[in-house]
This record gives C-alpha cells, sequence and structure tokens, in this order.
C-alpha cells in the first residue's frame, strides 16, 4: 500500500488485485493518526465485490492498465494541474501544484504548524480526492455527489507516494503474470 502523508492526515491506496474481467481493483482509504476516518458501518458490504475491502476503505476501479501513476507523474513533471478520474467514476483525484486550497489562507496553515514550506510555492500541491456516495449503502448509482479529502502534502511527500504506488502495481502485474 501507498501512503500520501501530510502532518497526521494520510491517503492510502491499495491495488487489491486485477481481476477476471480485466479491472484493476484499488482500495481507497483516509486516516488521521493511522486510523480510518470513514464509518465503516455506512458502507457497501452486501457482495463479495463490496465486502472484499478493509474498514473504511472505498473501492475503486479502472479497466486493463492503471493511469493513476503516468496522470500523477505527468503533474510532476509539468507542473500544471490535473485530474485522474477511472472509466467507471468512482473517485475522482486533483493534482494542483503550486497552489493551496482555495479556501485556506497560508497564514492559518502557519499558525497550525502545518509543515508547508510557504517560501517556496513550486512545492505546495493541493490534493482533492473526491470518492462517488456510490460506496455508500443505499446508493444505486453514480451520483455525481462525494465525500472529499483535501490535502496540502510537500512535492516530496508525493514523489516518495507515487514511487511506493509504482512498486505496488509492478508487483501486482508481475504476479498477475505468473
Amino acid at each position: 500500500m501507498a501512503k500520501l502523508k501530510s502532518g497526521h492526515l494520510t491517503l492510502e491506496i491499495t491495488y487489491q488485485e486485477i481481476d477476471k474481467e480485466e479491472w484493476v481493483q484499488y482500495e481507497i482509504r483516509f486516516l488521521w493518526q493511522n486510523e480510518p476516518i470513514v464509518n465503516d458501518a455506512l458502507l457497501k458490504r452486501q457482495t463479495e465485490y463490496w465486502r472484499k475491502r478493509k474498514i473504511g476503505a472505498f473501492k475503486a476501479n479502472q479497466y486493463r492498465e492503471d493511469d493513476l501513476i503516468a496522470t500523477i507523474e505527468k503533474v510532476l513533471i509539468s507542473n500544471e494541474a490535473d485530474y485522474w478520474e477511472p472509466l467507471e467514476p468512482d473517485v475522482t483525484i486533483g493534482i494542483y501544484p503550486g497552489r493551496y486550497f482555495p479556501f485556506v489562507h497560508v497564514n492559518t496553515l502557519q499558525e497550525q504548524k502545518i509543515e508547508i514550506d510557504s517560501d517556496s510555492k513550486d512545492d505546495v500541491i493541493t490534493i482533492i480526492v473526491a470518492v462517488d456516495m456510490y460506496n455508500f449503502q443505499g446508493s444505486e448509482a453514480y451520483y455525481g455527489e462525494s465525500i472529499a479529502l483535501i490535502m496540502i502534502p510537500t512535492r516530496q511527500a508525493l514523489e516518495t507516494f507515487i514511487s511506493e504506488l509504482k512498486q505496488e502495481y509492478l508487483q501486482l502485474k508481475s504476479l498477475q503474470q505468473n
């Protein structure tokens, strides 16, 4: 599993498997001090597909090949904002280099001692992870409404995260080929 950390806040993404129909299966968790933020009792569990996840984890999938890694790498190289959304819109991940979340003031962040280098705007990256309400009990289709995690990790933290994610994906692909 790859973990993107910013203070006590963590985004965890795990590749579960590449299933028989060639869907890359993801598990996504929002953690605070390494504990799940989402109330697991609200998540779908009625079928094998939905039961096969960690406590507080969301499910998402992409057909045939992961392109999340390529999207994040493109943003890191180009320093231009972009987003990733799989074929089925389970999750959308927006990556905004050189930008703070629009409703947060830099002074507020400094007062709270969040580790952000305010002297170098290039090191600031806002990540918004929006998970469609389809993951929750009682939903039957994609809503377009989401629960979201907004974090402002350092560029170095995102580079470490993408390295971990890439390593995990390559291991999964290797297992699939054997």
